[in-house]
């Protein structure tokens, strides 16, 4: 903007200059037709200048346009961008805690299943005292029969 701006007073300040030099030859003029030629000539650089500013302006307010609708593109595109990675990211949290209860789950079965086999264990040990015994009071009940 500063550039635009610094462009704009170089062009005043020249059309300024013309404009002067243009005055000092009516104040110089001889002839009423130099006067009126002089003073043509001033009007139509006005009427110029006049059209290259609107055009000029017309220009910098597409410009600005081009650049805000742009610039409203983006925002859209990261909003759409941010709004697409917190669904990743909910969809993230909840796989893990999914991937987390199924964790739990499997411990858990893990902790039945050791517990089954511990117990499982003890009633093979207590089976085989069992039929120990039984074969020892098989044994000492044909002892005392005979």
């Amino acid at each position: 903007m500063a550039r635009l701006r610094l462009a704009n007073e170089e062009r005043d300040e020249a059309f300024l200059r013309t404009l002067q030099e243009l005055l000092n030859r009516i104040n110089n003029a001889d002839t009423g037709i130099d006067i009126l030629k002089n003073g043509a000539i001033i009007l139509n650089r006005i009427h110029r200048t006049k059209e290259r500013k609107k055009k000029i302006v017309a220009e910098e307010m597409n410009a600005v346009i081009e650049q805000r609708d742009a610039a409203l593109s983006q925002c859209k595109r990261l909003e759409q961008e941010l709004h697409h990675l917190k669904e990743q990211n909910q969809t993230s949290a909840n796989n893990t805690r999914h991937l987390t209860a199924e964790n739990n789950q499997e411990r858990a079965l893990k902790v039945n299943l050791h517990s089954f086999l511990q117990k499982s264990r003890v009633f093979s040990s207590v089976n085989v005292l069992f039929i120990a015994l039984k074969k020892k009071l098989e044994i000492s009940l044909v002892k005392t029969k005979t």
